[in-house]
């Protein structure tokens, strides 16, 4: 019986989708009875709209006039969630605005569902990559109708319907739930192209603008050497500017760049000031006569033709605010940058230091994507758009000047754009260091403080990033958020008074017959302050974990003692040092409390193992202390 209820405790910790499930969903009930079903919903099958490769529009006309006042498109590749004919009718009800909507989806199987796709607010640049709509769009039948009779386009593939009934249209949401499940195997993404899954990069169309290429730099000629060669030699665009801003080089160093313009011709200003990161991009602005403003850092090396052509002609396009590059860290493909994400625990770049050589949630380092905001390093935007939102904020000097300058393009009705075709390299902080030490630590939080004060709409949300994603640890790519006890900062331990027992893990006669101790255990962190934070692993040889409470305890100088309950952690990587215990990979251990549960003082730390049905219990003790409120 304790081994399938271990198995089954596992799983859960491996699987957070599991757990997730049991959070947010109260159990799928039964299909509608199928008169109640065709009262609400019509159900049109995307495989079925299409006959000899164009869009039946008899067949759809038909299906919209059913009498139903929603209609649904699905794939025949998986089945809709069982409440899904209900949660239409509800939605619409709800959201008396929408004309359509689409909704979250994952895949399922004989081992239950897995990969959930968690889907971005309604981002019309990332729908024309890709039909991100996904297997089941939700829309009013009147109203789709009234779009067939008014298509006079040709309609080849589900995608362009897709994008024909969005072109123009505002009132269109994101249900974000499950209401699809796709057959797992099959092809959750439905691409213009099904069986490649391909994403769009087509270039806008227009005249193509003068470009003003903006670098701030100071005291690094070699390293704008470099980038300027780069950009001379690696750049195929017809008509830009280069503007160098120097905040104060030495002597020596400013006659360097001064030089540069003789094999690199530029327009230089130099003011000496206080490094400002946001007033050296606004005076290059100021001095700027191209349509789109180029913002690059130094450190920044093109290699690929075509970069400054797609960042222009997407930052010229009408709905379009800041535009940024998938940047790289130097020689490789390790990705640095591919837009910016915004979590509670603030402004993040996911997929940061991951090898760009697949694809990672359905395309976030492929496709073009709208973001709440891309980097500074690499961003292009139209200077009427940059005028109209005052520029960079020159109270953030240093960091998140670039957040909250997209964040007043996203707030002035822009749409940021992600263009991971345009590829850079960023030798990322040569300029300025990094923001490793203390001072400078600081003065991110003070930062950090400052953006979402500027704009308290967005503390902790992001119109482009699920809020069933991970949002308060530093994760790098895509999961889903639930977290579990050992690692919600909200879940404290309990805290009892415990009689200090003398320790027995190593009785004499087991030192007379030299069997060594009865149990083995490893702090691996200990951290004291507000909250008091303990991690490791325990374990209790030639007897399963699983018959076993595990405790924190704390024996004070007064001899006081205190018993610390804990959280189960996954640890698989105990596995070598635990061969001979069955359940190892649950032998982790968290504990978390607050300062004031315990008087101050000095205590030794030990673990306790209570057997969960005699009782019995077995003690040891670290060489560590904890001092507490000293």
């Amino acid at each position: 019986m304790w081994k399938s209820e271990y198995e089954k405790e596992v799983f859960e910790q491996k699987n957070p989708y599991v757990m997730w499930q049991r959070k947010w969903e109260t159990g799928e009930t039964p299909d509608l009875p199928e008169a109640e079903k065709k009262s609400a919903c019509v159900w049109i099958y995307k495989e079925d709209l299409f006959k000899e490769g164009t869009l039946d529009r008899t067949g759809l006309q038909g299906d919209l006039q059913s009498g139903c006042p929603y209609a649904v498109f699905v794939s025949r590749n998986g089945r809709p969630a069982g409440r899904a004919d209900r949660e239409v009718a509800e939605i619409f009800a709800d959201e008396r605005d929408w004309n359509l909507f689409y909704g979250d989806e994952d895949e399922w199987g004989n081992e239950g569902r897995c990969n959930p796709w968690f889907k971005p607010e309604f981002s019309p640049d990332t729908l024309k990559s890709f039909c991100y709509f996904g297997n089941f769009i939700a829309v009013r039948s009147a109203w789709c109708l009234n779009k067939l009779k008014e298509c006079q386009a040709e309609i080849r593939t589900f995608h362009d319907w897709i994008l024909y009934l969005c072109e123009g249209e505002e009132r269109i949401g994101h249900a974000d739930r499950i209401l699809f499940h796709v057959q797992k195997g099959g092809n959750p993404k439905q691409s213009e192209n099904p069986q490649e899954e391909v994403y769009r990069f087509t270039l806008p169309e227009g005249k193509e603008p003068k470009v003003s290429v903006i670098i701030p730099s100071k005291d690094h000629p070699e390293i704008l050497q470099r980038c300027l060669k780069s950009v001379k030699d690696n750049t195929d665009y017809p008509d830009y500017e280069i503007i160098v801003v120097d905040n104060g080089s030495t002597t020596e160093n400013k006659e360097k760049t001064e030089a540069l313009r003789k094999a690199y011709p530029f327009a230089y200003y130099y003011e000496p000031m206080e490094f400002n990161f946001s007033a050296m991009c606004n005076l290059g602005a100021e001095k700027a006569s191209g349509d789109v403003l180029l913002f690059l850092n130094d450190d920044i090396t093109a290699f690929c033709k075509d970069w400054m052509r797609i960042m222009a002609m997407q930052a010229r396009q009408k709905d379009t605010g800041a535009v940024g590059a998938k940047l790289y860290y130097p020689e490789g493909n390790l990705i640095q940058h591919a837009g910016i994400t915004n979590m509670t625990v603030g402004p993040v770049h996911k997929l940061g230091r991951l090898c760009d050589d697949k694809d990672y949630y359905h395309g976030r380092n492929k496709a073009v994507y709208n973001v709440i905001a891309v980097t500074a390093a690499a961003l292009a935007v139209e200077k009427t758009k940059y005028e109209k939102v005052g520029g960079f904020a020159k109270e953030l000097a240093v960091a998140y000047n670039d957040v909250d300058f997209c964040m007043a393009l996203l707030e002035s009705g822009y749409y940021n754009v992600q263009r991971n075709d345009a590829v850079l390299y960023h030798h990322e902080s040569l300029s300025r260091g990094s923001d490793e030490d203390e001072e400078k630590r600081k003065r991110l939080l003070k930062e950090r403080e400052l953006l979402y004060q500027r704009h308290p709409a967005f503390l902790g949300k992001d119109p482009y990033y699920s809020r069933h994603l991970v949002q308060e640890r530093l994760d790098g790519e895509y999961h889903v958020e639930y977290c579990y006890p050992h690692e919600d900062k909200a879940c404290h331990s309990k805290v009892s008074e415990w009689k200090p027992k003398k320790e027995n893990a190593c009785g004499w006669l087991r030192k007379l017959l030299r069997r060594g101790p009865v149990m083995q255990f490893c702090i691996d962190s200990l951290h004291s302050g507000e909250m008091t934070e303990l991690e490791g692993w325990l374990n209790m040889k030639k007897s399963p974990l699983y018959f076993w409470e595990r405790s924190i305890v704390l024996v004070g100088e007064d001899g006081r003692g205190y018993c610390i309950s804990t959280f189960p952690k996954l640890r698989e990587d105990t596995k070598a040092v635990l061969q001979e215990q069955p359940c190892y990979a649950l032998s982790g251990i968290c504990a978390r409390f607050d300062r004031g549960e315990i008087p101050p003082g000095s205590y030794r730390v030990g673990v306790c193992m209570t057997h969960k049905k005699t009782g019995k219990q077995y003690v040891m003790y670290d060489k560590m202390r904890l001092e507490s409120g000293i």
